[in-house]
């Protein structure tokens, strides 16, 4: 059963229609000033606000998180053997004591962290979500594990 559904960054597709507009404005300019300056605006853009863009599905039973970009890989994980769920927040978060890296992080932390803690093992999903559900998205999924090991005070965060 679903629980809680996120939807893909807006970044992502703002990325999208701004290489369709620059490669329509760059019509009549030579083919490699055209792949150039479109390949340096993918990576920036990329770098900056679209890596690890995905969504994120929360069932009953595990999680789904499916990346916007097909080179990143799907990853599925089931909630049995988890004891601990924890997050690690982006640059942009400087309110908050878990930010990556804290305020010198950027660019190298455009993303987010969920840390899944078995027994023996972390798992960390690195994760890019619309701004505003990474709380909600969070709460839910502390709640599922908290349910499914028993205890209250097991899982940390907000």
């Amino acid at each position: 059963m679903e629980i809680y559904k996120t939807n893909y960054p807006l970044n992502s597709y703002l990325l999208l229609i701004i290489l369709v507009v620059e490669g329509v404005f760059m019509i009549g300019f030579p083919i490699s000033m055209i792949l150039f300056y479109i390949a340096g605006t993918f990576l920036l853009f990329y770098i900056l606000f679209s890596r690890y863009a995905c969504k994120v599905t929360i069932y009953d039973n595990r999680i789904l998180v499916q990346y916007f970009f097909f080179w990143e890989k799907n990853v599925c994980l089931f909630f049995e053997e988890i004891s601990e769920v924890d997050y690690a927040k982006g640059f942009y978060d400087l309110v908050d004591d878990k930010a990556l890296g804290g305020l010198y992080g950027f660019p190298r932390y455009c993303y987010d962290q969920l840390i899944f803690k078995k027994k023996s093992s972390e798992i960390e999903i690195l994760v890019n979500t619309r701004i505003g559900t990474f709380g909600k998205m969070f709460s839910n999924l502390r709640e599922i594990v908290a349910a499914g090991t028993g205890e209250e005070g097991v899982v940390n965060g907000k």
